[in-house]
Order: C-alpha cells, then sequence, then structure tokens
C-alpha cells in the first residue's frame, strides 16, 4: 500500500522498474551531457551590463538567477558554486556593473564570472567541481538502474511460479 492506493506487488515492482530506469538515465546520462568537461574555447562567452539577481531556494538547492541591461536572458549560478560570499559580492555590485561570463554550452550555467574585471570564480575550479558532482550523480544513477534491475529479477521469479 502506497498512501491509501492498494497496489499489487507486480504493479509497484513494475513503478519500480520505470521509475529506476528514468531516474538512472537522468542521473547518468543527462548529467554527463548538462555538466560534460569543456574547453573555456566550447563556452559561451557573455559580455554583459549588471542589473540585479535573485537567490532563490528550491527544495534542497540554492539558485542564482542574474539579470541584465543588455543581455535578455536570465542566466543561473546553480547550487554547486553557491555561496554567502558570491551572495554577498552581488549584493556589494552596483547596477551597471561590467560583468564577463563564460557559460556551458550545453546548460547554459555560469562556469567563469569576472565582475568589473575581478574575478568572482574561475573556470578551472568550477569545472573540477562539476566533475565531482558528475561522478555523485553517476553513482546515483547507477543506484536507481541496480534499483531496476532487481524489479525485474522479482518479476521474472513472480512468472515463473
Amino acid at each position: 500500500m502506497i498512501g491509501n492506493i492498494n497496489l499489487s506487488l507486480k504493479s509497484s515492482l513494475f513503478i519500480i522498474l520505470i521509475v529506476g530506469l528514468l531516474l538512472g538515465t537522468v542521473f547518468v546520462f543527462g548529467i554527463s551531457y548538462w555538466y560534460a568537461p569543456v574547453s573555456k574555447e566550447e563556452c559561451i562567452v557573455v559580455d554583459a551590463t549588471y542589473k540585479s539577481f535573485d537567490d532563490y531556494y528550491r527544495g534542497m538547492t540554492h539558485e542564482i538567477e542574474l539579470s541584465f541591461l543588455d543581455y535578455e536572458q536570465q542566466t543561473i549560478i546553480d547550487d554547486s558554486i553557491y555561496t554567502n560570499e558570491l551572495v554577498n559580492i552581488l549584493e556589494q555590485t552596483p547596477s551597471k556593473s561590467k560583468i564577463i561570463m563564460l557559460l556551458h554550452p550545453n546548460s547554459e550555467i555560469i562556469i567563469d564570472l569576472m565582475i568589473n574585471d575581478i574575478k568572482v570564480f574561475d573556470f578551472e575550479s568550477y569545472m573540477a567541481q562539476l566533475e565531482s558532482e558528475r561522478q555523485i550523480f553517476a553513482i546515483f544513477g547507477c543506484l536507481f538502474y541496480i534499483g531496476a534491475f532487481a524489479a525485474v529479477i522479482k518479476l521474472i521469479i513472480i512468472r515463473k511460479k
């Protein structure tokens, strides 16, 4: 029984199988694409004029969304680089400040940030952080795949009975 829903063992195993395959695929392949290692030359270079930022807490992660006067896209700094120091820097950054960013070509997250010719965070350290996160997500993805595989084995055993 899940909540107020009565599910048979077979139905529960099918749900585990589908969820395990979907989440495993997102965690292993999706994150590997969005956080793929890239060179500086592959990145999108943005030279913009800062307007403001918003700090969001979504679930268990923080995101910072930057707005610009001359660049239509709102750009995101994700949880992997989020620090209180970064928020303080952005709070103290006056509107109309010059910002130069490198964006990841697959996810368009900021992976290098310079405000008024001062390096806020750099490409090399951020790419190392992304590599660490990719490995963690791959482990979780494999665990989801193992759960799906276990559900398949249990379904085969049930069918043979």
